[in-house]
């Protein structure tokens, strides 16, 4: 896994303003990380950075609902 790309990730979904959280940001974000990574393996950071956030973030609160709704934008 790109420990920098991991934590490029989560810092975007823990500090970007929360109307540009999206899939198409997260998956930007990776490629532009790393051009050369295999769908699975930006698949399984982006789920393991959206998990952490998700961890991290105070329930019902709306940057979590926003997060949560990456992997189904994704999958």
């Amino acid at each position: 896994m790109s420990t920098e790309m991991y934590s490029e990730i989560y810092e975007f979904l823990i500090n970007a303003e929360e109307c540009q959280i999206n899939a198409t940001s997260v998956i930007y974000l990776g490629m532009k990380e790393n051009r050369s990574v295999t769908e699975d393996t930006l698949m399984g950071i982006v789920g393991q950075a959206v998990e952490r956030a998700n961890d991290e973030l105070m329930e019902g609160s709306s940057r979590l609902d926003r997060i949560s709704k990456i992997i189904s934008q994704v999958s």
